[in-house]
Formats: structure tokens, sequence, C-alpha cells
């Protein structure tokens, strides 16, 4: 669980762009190796995403939503488990999302969506003595409070 914070432009009433920030840590294991599973270490990532949502109820009270977008992720302040090191690269990926805002009083809403994002990038292990492509794919659920300007 980590805080995220959102902004929302709407084009139109219907068609609205979100811009997602939030940092994460993560252990990572890799799986599937002729040694069994290892230890990666932890590694924190900046995954801001943009979507485009499409809003089919704009002005009712509960007001249901869904995009579609990218992501680039920045890995940073990698901690390297069993090795001497292990180096993440910065990548794209994209996102989908679902969601709605539930209109509370005047410009103040809830708001709860659901977020997969997908991103594959390449690791490298003691300094390129190894490499391998990790598939990152996280759920993200979100739980806010909006207010509308």
């Amino acid at each position: 669980f980590v805080p995220e914070v959102d902004f929302s432009y709407f084009i139109t009433d219907n068609i609205a762009l979100e811009l997602i920030a939030a940092v994460t840590p993560h252990d990572v294991t890799a799986t599937g190796t002729s040694v069994g599973n290892v230890d990666l270490g932890d590694v924190w990532l900046l995954p801001p995403t943009l979507t485009v949502q499409y809003h089919p109820l704009p002005k009712d009270k509960l007001s249901p939503y869904f995009g579609a977008g990218i992501n680039y992720t920045f890995f940073y302040d990698s901690k390297p488990g069993q090795f001497n090191s292990v180096k993440y690269d910065d990548g794209f990926g994209y996102a989908f999302q679902a969601g709605f805002d539930y209109a509370i009083s005047g410009p103040w809403s809830v708001n709860f969506d659901v977020k997969k994002i997908y991103l594959d990038t390449d690791v490298s292990i003691n300094n390129g003595a190894n490499t391998s492509k990790a598939h990152l794919d996280p759920w993200v659920f979100g739980l806010g409070v909006g207010y509308r300007f």
C-alpha cells in the first residue's frame, strides 16, 4: 500500500487525460532458473503513467470510466540480493484502467479504480555477467478523494 497522486484534465465532458504518480518498493525473485528461484533483491519503482479515459456518464452521481495509456518506469535504489549487483533498465510499458467517481457534494467525490500496468525490462546481474528479461505486470488498486475545479 502506497500513496498515489492522480491529476485528471477533462478535454471534453467525456474524455479526460490522467497522470498517475506513485513510488513502490518491490522484492524481486527470478523463477524457473536452472538452480530454482533466485533472490534478485529489492528495487524501488517510479512508474508515472498517462492514460486517456472515456467517461460515458460524466454528469451522473455514479460516473464510471475506462482508459488506456502508457507509462515510463524508473528503477532506483536497487539492493542486489544474493548477487554483487543487479541493474534494471528504465523503460516504457502500457496500462489499462477502469473505475468510477461517486459525487458526494458540490465539487467533491470519491474515486475507486483498478489499473493493470505491463512492463518488460532488461536486468543486468553482476555487472552484465548475466542478463535477463523481467516481466513486471502489477495490478494497482486506487481509492481516493477528488475535487473538481
